[in-house]
């Protein structure tokens, strides 16, 4: 069996995991997204209407392939070049509200969580790896069945005793 994380392109592979965690309730862009530009480098605000869904899927894309990572790595990644005029362009790194608010945002799905202590590591959150859901997600993006729970409004995986409807992800 192939998996599509490696075996796909990255553009390609990232807008169809965008287009599935449309259907997660627990992922979706702040009102104040649209206001802000995505780091100090750029000039204007994020344009794309599917910013946060993509930048989501590039980012569990990116915590599959490297296991664990943080805050600061992803600022780093994503960062790019400032134009300063006439004197030479600098690197800056990206903003960090975004990829905190996307980080929490996995967590309350549960496809991310705060690593434990890993050895050779000084810091208490050396950053976030993806839970057992959060890798069926990223290897299976849209081919799984979710459940919404009435009773607490979960969206779940597996089928629990509450009430259910069901919602399928196809592509």
């Amino acid at each position: 069996m192939t998996n599509p994380v490696f075996e796909l392109k990255a553009q390609e592979y990232n807008e169809k995991l965008a287009e599935a965690l449309k259907q997660v309730v627990e992922i979706k862009e702040p009102e104040w997204a649209q206001y802000v530009k995505s780091g100090p480098s750029k000039e204007r605000p994020i344009e794309d209407p599917d910013f946060w869904h993509k930048r989501t899927a590039s980012m569990l894309r990116q915590i599959y392939k490297r296991g664990v990572i943080g805050v600061s790595r992803f600022r780093t990644k994503y960062g790019s070049k400032k134009n300063r005029g006439y004197t030479p362009e600098e690197f800056r790194r990206a903003s960090g509200k975004i990829i905190r608010n996307i980080l929490q945002q996995t967590d309350a799905a549960g496809f991310t969580e705060i690593a434990k202590d890993i050895r050779g590591v000084r810091s208490k959150k050396p950053g976030r790896e993806l839970t057992a859901k959060g890798k069926i997600e990223t290897e299976w993006y849209g081919t799984l069945h979710y459940w919404r729970c009435y009773c607490c409004g979960k969206t779940m995986v597996q089928q629990n005793d509450c009430e259910l409807e069901i919602a399928t992800i196809d592509l």
